[in-house]
């Protein structure tokens, strides 16, 4: 069923020319007789007719709102009232000393806004102080008042108030404003309308440190969201190394202390005799620690355990490198790529091994193997597998190709193939090393050359290709 026809929904916002707003004020809604109509008035609609049928209610009253708003429904509209002419009074008046004001309406359609009606009747509020008594001090009044009796201290310029509850002068300087707190922020001020405003700490309010330097501390192990890592970042390659000869078996995993005072995690993989293989870096995965940064790192065989931590002592040398081990022990390197392309029938074109990042100037290893996983129906040659460019860190050149691999030679490299071909050479110096100094910032390129071929079924061939990083 639809809305009745012989209602209306009253509504007004109510300010004065100022545009103060009679916030928290009062109003009121009285319906008026047709003047000079003998009888009582009626609602001449039904529910047969689409009407409530309601009787007229002729006294309505309630707050304004804290924006001076009000809105009433189910008023009986004055067009179905009979006898013909009557109104209804508004009356609306400030939560302040001043006057009341009222209007009077003709409510005939189904939704009225007396916003404009109400305000044009509206004087701007003017008020006049009234007048107290002024004293030095509490003991000038006399007599005492009753409660609620007060008078204005010159000396602390407040407002002092009796409570004969408590037979006390009570200052008056405290008042409550209502205040609703926003999550993760800090109040920064209040406005001369009692208005508070806040605001998210900033950077610069946030504090590691200890409590008592006027900033927040953050709390213990707080979670960093897309922290911003120095680069390169070796973030998640984990470093094995051998040693041997240790005078006691280490736990399946602990703590290894550097010299510098740093600690990173270890993991006993191997118990072999007196071979014992670890695992360390420096992150949070399982209970291994990843490694962030380049540079080869030495690891003396010597291994002291110490109150249940084992301590590794490791030397540094020039430019933060780590020096070589002494004499037994074993190396470690950082392996920054590694690449493997298999199903090759074709010359691999010159293609991007390894970014090398801005500040890692220095040695590199790469290193290869090339064989063949499909012989040709005649003939065929596995080509070189070559390092295609990189930029010279010295001469700032890019400097020429440089063969990591042969394409000729004796045996079979992949017995299970067999040889390169049955009317060719075997496929021999398949692995094969090569060391350069590469600029930062600068690409490393690698590439497959004198590729051949002879027959219907053609020859194919697989390369992997590690690259690392030596030190500076």
């Amino acid at each position: 069923m639809g809305a009745s026809n012989d209602v209306c929904v009253l509504s007004a916002i109510v300010q004065d020319s100022t545009g103060q707003v009679f916030a928290n004020g009062t109003w009121q809604l009285i319906f008026k007789d047709a003047p000079n109509v003998p009888g009582p008035s009626t609602n001449t609609s039904s529910p047969f007719t689409g009407g409530s049928g309601l009787p007229i209610t002729r006294y309505y009253s309630g707050s304004l709102d804290g924006t001076g708003a009000f809105a009433q429904n189910n008023i009986i509209r004055n067009d179905v009232i009979a006898p013909a002419g009557s109104k209804y009074t508004l009356i609306v008046a400030p939560n302040a000393s001043s006057n009341a004001y009222q209007v009077d309406l003709s409510l005939n359609s189904s939704v009225v806004n007396a916003s404009a009606a109400i305000n044009a009747v509206i004087s701007n509020i003017f008020v006049q102080a009234f007048p107290v008594a002024h004293a030095y001090k509490d003991s000038e009044v006399i007599p005492v008042p009753g409660s609620g009796g007060l008078y204005y201290n010159v000396t602390n310029r407040s407002l002092r108030v009796w409570d004969g509850a408590t037979q006390t002068w009570l200052t008056q300087t405290t008042f409550v404003v209502p205040f609703v707190p926003i999550a993760h922020n800090f109040l920064t001020g209040m406005d001369s309308g009692g208005n508070f405003s806040s605001a998210q700490p900033s950077a610069s309010d946030l504090s590691d440190g200890l409590t008592g330097t006027g900033l927040v501390v953050r709390q213990t192990s707080p979670t960093i969201n897309s922290p911003s890592l120095t680069s390169p970042s070796l973030d998640g390659a984990f470093f094995t190394f051998l040693s041997k000869d240790l005078s006691s078996s280490p736990a399946s995993t602990g703590d290894i202390r550097l010299s510098n005072g740093t600690v990173v995690k270890y993991r006993n993989l191997l118990n072999s005799g007196d071979i014992t293989a670890f695992q360390f870096g420096l992150g949070a995965t399982d209970d291994i620690l990843r490694i962030s940064g380049g540079g080869p790192i030495q690891i003396p065989s010597s291994f002291s355990p110490d109150a249940g931590v084992s301590t590794l002592t490791i030397p540094t040398g020039v430019n933060g490198n780590v020096v070589v081990a002494p004499s037994g022990g074993v190396g470690i390197v950082a392996v920054v790529t590694f690449n493997s392309l298999s199903t090759l029938a074709a010359n691999v074109a010159s293609s991007l091994l390894y970014p090398v990042p801005t500040g890692k100037d220095g040695f590199y290893r790469a290193s290869a193997y090339a064989v063949v996983t499909q012989q040709a129906t005649t003939s065929s040659t596995l080509p070189n597998v070559q390092i295609a460019s990189y930029t010279d860190a010295d001469t700032n050149v890019i400097s020429a190709l440089l063969n990591m691999t042969a394409n000729s030679g004796g045996s079979p490299a992949n017995p299970a193939v067999g040889f390169n071909s049955s009317n060719a050479a075997a496929a021999t110096g398949l692995l094969g090393t090569v060391v350069f100094a590469a600029k930062g910032n600068t690409n490393i390129n690698y590439s497959t050359a004198n590729y051949a071929s002879v027959g219907a079924t053609p020859m194919q061939y697989k390369i992997r290709i590690k690259l690392e990083y030596l030190g500076a």
